[in-house]
């Protein structure tokens, strides 16, 4: 698996009003939605608004990897991006990721509850 974030942006008179990042497979192909996997979720840390455990579907594709996965897509596509709103969410994102190492969050794998230190 190959996958890269993907920044589709609405633009309304030159500026941007709306981003979705999602997240394709390189080696299932090279054009967009055919090498789809999912959006990429505003919360990594996979929390709802309300506080409780809620798993995307970026947690059932990458598992235990997701915090480095998500970290790493990011980071390239910050690297890459020269629109500044879209960087300046890229970045906000960065930072919500930043978790003391002493905080334990919770994933489901094939039912079962583990925790993983994020």
């Amino acid at each position: 698996m190959q996958p890269e974030l993907k920044i589709i942006t609405t633009v309304w008179r030159n500026i941007t009003v709306q981003t979705f990042f999602v997240v394709v497979d390189l080696s299932i192909g090279k054009e967009y939605p055919q090498n789809f996997l999912c959006l990429f979720p505003r919360n990594i840390l996979g929390r709802n608004h309300k506080g409780h455990l809620k798993l995307s579907q970026f947690h059932r594709i990458f598992g235990d990897k997701t915090y480095e996965v998500a970290k790493g897509l990011l980071e390239g596509a910050l690297k890459k991006e020269t629109d500044e709103c879209v960087r300046r969410e890229i970045e906000t994102i960065l930072k919500s990721m930043e978790a003391p190492a002493s905080e334990l969050r919770f994933l489901l794998s094939d039912g079962e509850r583990r925790d993983i230190i994020l």
